[in-house]
């Protein structure tokens, strides 16, 4: 499951849904805030499966970068290589955690997230993302410690 969001707002979206993206015209001069809201409905899951999680990552890109990779985040490794792992070495991603009851989830989950200023500049220019930075939420869903297939 993949999300997107901007710096202009979030909105929110369910595990079906395709990712999206909204751009600003003006780079952001500090840190940014990033919020993501997560709605799931999960039913007959795995007996024994007892917890679950959406890991979560921000990453700030231009919007040629994004509209060229968003579709390519299919699964779990494309997820972790393109938007993950780079949220991680800026303290950008989290476990959202939550109790499989039932064998079922519904509620949502909150991903909050600060990027930084150095997460906001271009490693090749060392130049603030201009004029248009885009911000790329991943979320992937875990099941029982797994990444969900």
């Amino acid at each position: 499951m993949m999300l997107g969001v901007s710096p202009c707002g979030a909105w929110a979206s369910t595990p079906t849904a395709a990712p999206a993206t909204n751009y600003s015209a003006t780079p952001p001069s500090g840190p940014l805030p990033v919020r993501q809201d997560v709605t799931l409905s999960l039913i007959r899951l795995h007996p024994a499966a007892t917890t679950g999680a959406l890991e979560c990552g921000a990453v700030a890109q231009t919007r040629e970068w994004v509209d060229g990779h968003r579709d390519s985040l299919t699964d779990y490794d494309s997820a972790q290589r393109w938007v993950l792992s780079t949220a991680h070495y800026y303290g950008q991603k989290a476990l959202l955690g939550f109790q499989v009851a039932n064998r079922s989830y519904a509620g949502t989950l909150t991903f909050n997230a600060t990027l930084s200023p150095q997460a906001l500049t271009d490693p090749a220019t060392r130049l603030r993302f201009a004029p248009e930075p885009t911000i790329l939420v991943a979320c992937w869903l875990w099941i029982g410690g797994r990444p969900a297939a």
